[in-house]
């Protein structure tokens, strides 16, 4: 019998270096070596980052197992060995499964995996969340790393592990204010697909595919992440090594309304195994916009009875619901409307019913748009400052639509109360991407207290609470007018990389006393924004007609598609119902335009 003191024995919780650790317990250590990281677009030097286990990055955790097995003539079991220390990247661990033969050949592994066979596991790479920005503790399972190595005499051994996957990290800034749910990342060139799930060989690090897909999926969260517009989240996740030089990656950003697309592509690469790739994405549009005016359809010309048309939106190949601002109940009505695909030529246009059961009074309905994912209209009415669902289908018996009110409304800031506006005045643009799962609405005139020709544009998500709020500054009136009798914003598009097409309105009488009509359509940038949150406007096209030919542009949307790929983009005149200026003869016109 041996008597010592309490000094003798070392104290697991103390902070003692990797060396002296090592010494002390006179025990075998393993090593996590760092990625080297490789900047792919937008940012500098290069670096090295440690990837760890458990709860805590960066470093083992006590507890941690990775697998050892040998073989000769006779083959060990795929045996776990566990970590002693936590807290660094170099730790010793114990000889719990079966003891190492000295001057022997071993294989380890990292994560350990019972279910594998002795010198290949399963591998998986699916299932990967990311719990906060820049979190790593979730990579656990999918940072694959395997070694060779050699006991000594007295049948231990220190070994650095190599990795034997490729670490992919996103620094990505949120385009707006919301709950994003996932990221994308997805091969555009269909050269090669990420390799998903398989086997690694542990003694090579060889890959045996077997399911392959064109995006690599890293969820966010729990139940999403909520981020403010412009903030930064850090997304790290794993893949197997693959060469991808010879594609381009579009970057998905999902909410739980719709999906950001990086409007760049990303650039591929080898990607290497123990390499860390690192890309930046903020989600900010770079397309240049043209439209280019295609073709004139006159409605009233054609048979079609004058109206009071504010807003239309598509809903079927060649089927539209347009909103009359004077048309009791829902104020909605039915538009088929022809459009020559090879030509882009409106062949003809009818209009029929739209039935329902609202109360027939006047709500003075002005814009309109359409959710294709819930089937679902909105509308919405400034004489009582609401945006209001509509279920919408088809009576089998007349082919007439029926839009029946779903009692849901998007939450209206108090900004936009009717306080605030005249009951003639208020939201009179209305539109909603079904990509980023955003609606946008203005009014017409600037609110009560508000700053002259200042409009304030808001968006909204799905669960119909308010997102962001913006400035919109309406041009001032033409210098060559007398008077000016309408100067404002009467719709919007929302184009699907988040972009909006404004359209502007000005009427006024000239020194020659005739009435000259503007329609000016600007592009803006939600996502980019001057420093007191003022959208920028850039001028895509202007429409001026004289005192014979009045045109008063209220309604926009998208068309159809034409057979060279074209998308167009269709604009509906609010006639007034044949009111015009001095007496001049007016009409009801769609124009036809193409976007590029």
């Amino acid at each position: 019998m041996v008597s010592c003191s309490s000094e003798d024995f070392l104290d697991q919780e103390e902070n003692i270096p990797a060396e002296e650790l090592q010494e002390q317990l006179e025990g075998p250590t393993v090593t996590i070596p760092a990625y080297e990281m490789v900047y792919m677009n937008g940012q500098s030097s290069n670096t090295r980052l440690i990837i760890g286990f458990g709860e805590t990055p960066n470093q083992w955790t006590e507890g941690d197992k990775f697998g050892v097995y040998y073989q000769d003539e006779n083959i060990a079991a795929n045996a776990a060995y566990t970590i002693m220390k936590g807290g660094t990247n170099v730790s010793p661990y114990t000889n719990d499964a079966f003891s190492m033969k000295p001057n022997s050949t071993y294989y380890a592994y990292y994560p350990h995996n019972i279910n594998g066979i002795v010198t290949a596991c399963p591998v998986d790479m699916r299932g990967q969340v990311e719990l906060a920005s820049g979190d790593l503790s979730k990579l656990v399972d999918y940072h694959y790393m395997n070694q060779k190595f050699v006991t000594d005499e007295d049948g231990k051994a220190s070994f650095t592990f190599n990795k034997l996957t490729s670490l992919l990290v996103f620094q990505i800034t949120a385009p707006s204010r919301g709950i994003y749910t996932a990221v994308n990342l997805k091969a555009t060139e269909g050269k090669t697909n990420f390799i998903q799930t398989g086997t690694i060989d542990f003694t090579t690090g060889n890959i045996t595919p077997e399911i392959t897909n064109d995006t690599h999926n890293v969820k966010l969260g729990g139940n999403g992440i909520a981020l403010e517009k412009g903030q930064t989240i850090t997304v790290y996740s794993m893949i197997l090594p693959q060469d991808f030089s010879q594609e381009r990656f579009s970057l998905e950003l999902e909410t739980r309304d719709g999906v950001f697309v990086n409007p760049s592509l990303l650039p591929g690469a080898n990607f290497e195994a123990g390499k860390g790739y690192s890309y930046t994405a903020n989600y900010q549009a770079v397309k240049t916009v043209t439209l280019n005016e295609f073709s004139v359809y006159n409605l009233t010309a054609n048979g079609m009875e004058l109206g009071h048309y504010s807003g239309i939106a598509k809903v079927g190949d060649d089927e539209y619901i347009v909103i009359d601002d004077q048309q009791n109940g829902h104020g909605l009505t039915h538009f088929k409307i022809g459009i020559n695909s090879a030509s882009g030529q409106v062949a003809a246009a009818y209009k029929y019913a739209v039935n329902d059961n609202e109360p027939k009074i006047k709500h003075f309905g002005e814009a309109v748009t359409f959710n294709p994912k819930t089937n679902t209209l909105w509308a919405a009415y400034e004489g009582d400052q609401i945006i209001k669902e509509y279920s919408l289908m088809k009576d089998t018996r007349t082919g007439n639509y029926v839009a029946e009110a779903t009692n849901r409304q998007l939450s209206i800031p108090s900004i936009f109360g009717t306080s605030f506006f005249e009951q003639r005045n208020g939201f009179d643009a209305l539109t909603y991407s079904p990509n980023t799962g955003l609606f946008w609405a203005t009014t017409d005139i600037p609110a009560k207290g508000d700053p002259e020709r200042t409009l304030r544009v808001q968006s909204f998500t799905t669960d119909l609470q308010p997102a962001e709020q913006y400035l919109y500054v309406v041009d001032e009136p033409a210098q060559s007018s007398i008077i000016t009798m309408q100067n404002n914003v009467s719709a919007m598009l929302a184009l699907e990389d988040g972009r909006l097409i404004v359209v502007e309105n000005e009427a006024y009488l000239t020194a020659t006393y005739d009435v000259d009509i503007i329609n000016k359509l600007y592009l803006v940038d939600p996502f980019k924004t001057a420093a007191n949150g003022t959208l920028q406007k850039t001028e895509l096209l202007r429409i001026q007609t004289d005192s014979d030919n009045q045109a008063v542009y209220e309604g926009i949307c998208f068309g159809p598609k034409l057979d060279n790929g074209k998308q167009t983009i269709l604009l509906l005149t609010d006639s007034n119902g044949g009111r015009n200026y001095l007496n001049k003869t007016t009409n009801d016109y769609i124009k036809v335009l193409t976007i590029e």
